[in-house]
């Protein structure tokens, strides 16, 4: 439970060029290759409801049941591995996703275990919606965009905040595979 390190949080800047009208209304943007292109959710609003529930129901069902880490899903995870001899199924909550994108680590049962950690020390110090708010931004979704205001403005031209059911399922299933599940190249 010891304090989180200061400025975890905090998004660093992306290097890109953003053209922009008059008004300052966006045109393009440019990003760089090696950072992708990331918005995050717009602050004070509340996180899209249709949003939430498609990541929910796609990542972690039992979000709002546990403290970080789900057992029951690492033991149906590791079930599934081990009768099929090869990692099939993985037992991450979005918190132990966070928790990665924050502090990266080796995808090894060690690491796995330094995951969990972090992510019952998020859980010890930051609320649900505050979890799921930086999950949410920094989420890869193929086609180097990370967050799903980044993706929503790119493959459908609006705000997260707008989208349909079916266009925040198609996020969401994007996130369980964002190289193999591009939708700009499948």
């Amino acid at each position: 439970a010891a304090p989180l390190p200061p400025g975890l949080l905090e998004r660093r800047p992306v290097a890109a060029v953003r053209f922009t009208d008059r008004a300052g209304g966006p045109l393009r943007e440019l990003a760089s290759r090696a950072d992708g292109r990331a918005i995050p959710l717009p602050a004070g609003e509340p996180v899209p409801p249709l949003v939430r529930a498609a990541f929910l129901a796609a990542e972690d069902a039992r979000f709002e049941r546990h403290r970080g880490v789900d057992p029951l899903a690492l033991a149906r995870a590791a079930w599934q591995d081990l009768r099929a001899g090869r990692v099939v199924s993985g037992g991450s909550t979005i918190t132990m996703q966070l928790a990665r994108a924050l502090q990266p680590r080796p995808r090894t049962l060690l690491g796995k275990a330094g995951e969990a950690l972090w992510a019952l020390r998020l859980e010890a110090h930051l609320g649900k919606d505050d979890l799921l708010r930086a999950y949410l931004d920094r989420v890869p979704l193929g086609a180097d965009l990370f967050g799903v205001e980044a993706a929503a403005a790119r493959y459908f031209a609006r705000p997260a905040r707008s989208l349909s059911a079916g266009q925040a399922a198609l996020l969401a299933a994007v996130a369980r595979a964002p190289g193999r599940l591009d939708p700009w190249r499948r």
